[in-house]
């Protein structure tokens, strides 16, 4: 097997380095996948401080009953994206979702299907969720939790009915918002190789402005982490 192993690895590596193009998309979608590690554990960070402030867990976590649908060591926000996605999103859980209901409560939905380890699945499920809070806390109202007594359909209508886990989930929005969906647009965009450099500069130096002040990632005129001159608007989930 280890055998097997090395052979697929040196093939992936000489296919990468034959095809530039694979090349700058993979490299592209690790820091993507970078982003979303560790802004998970950044989350997990003011989680764990939030919960000794107010003793007491957030969301499903308050209840025993609905402990199955974590994994590991995993931020608060992490399961409410997962199985807020298979429940109301396309190629969900079938069974066990609600999905059929979801999309004829609402006029049109733009819950994406989940995987957490894709590019920037983490960042837009995110967005689409908080888009349509509104929505999800009349839907869970509505009736559709005494149709379906199902627990994974049971465990959502806690997670955005509070207040201070939402808060959570839409800071992790607004990466998608102002830097993550820009970013994704910008690799998929025309953009020249050789001017890729322009756009990672300003991305570079709004970072390191944001240690000291983030404030500009929640201005109204604030509109991607490629502000100025270089403007890649992502879809407006807000």
């Amino acid at each position: 097997m280890k055998y097997l192993d090395g052979i697929f690895a040196d093939f992936i590596r000489t296919e990468l380095g034959r095809d530039v193009h694979v090349h700058f998309l993979h490299c592209n979608a690790h820091f993507l996948l970078g982003m979303s590690s560790a802004c998970e554990k950044a989350i997990s960070k003011v989680e764990k401080e939030l919960e000794s402030e107010r003793q007491q867990k957030f969301g499903r976590d308050q209840n025993a009953k609905y402990d199955g649908f974590n994994e590991g060591s995993e931020s608060c926000v992490s399961p409410v994206i997962r199985t807020a996605c298979d429940i109301l999103g396309p190629r969900g859980d079938q069974k066990s979702g609600c999905r059929v209901q979801w999309t004829t409560f609402i006029a049109s939905s733009v819950i994406p299907y989940f995987k957490g380890n894709r590019f920037n699945c983490f960042f837009e499920a995110v967005a689409s969720l908080i888009f349509h809070l509104p929505t999800m806390v009349q839907f869970f109202s509505s009736g559709v939790l005494h149709e379906n007594p199902n627990r994974k359909i049971h465990s959502v209508s806690p997670d955005v009915q509070d207040k201070t886990l939402m808060c959570m989930v839409c800071a992790v929005a607004l990466f998608f918002i102002n830097i993550t969906g820009p970013y994704w647009k910008l690799t998929n965009s025309d953009v020249k190789y050789f001017n890729f450099h322009l756009y990672l500069k300003k991305m570079v130096t709004n970072f390191e402005k944001w240690i000291d002040d983030p404030s500009d990632l929640l201005s109204p005129n604030f509109f991607s982490v490629f502000d100025g001159d270089l403007v890649i608007k992502a879809p407006k989930f807000h």
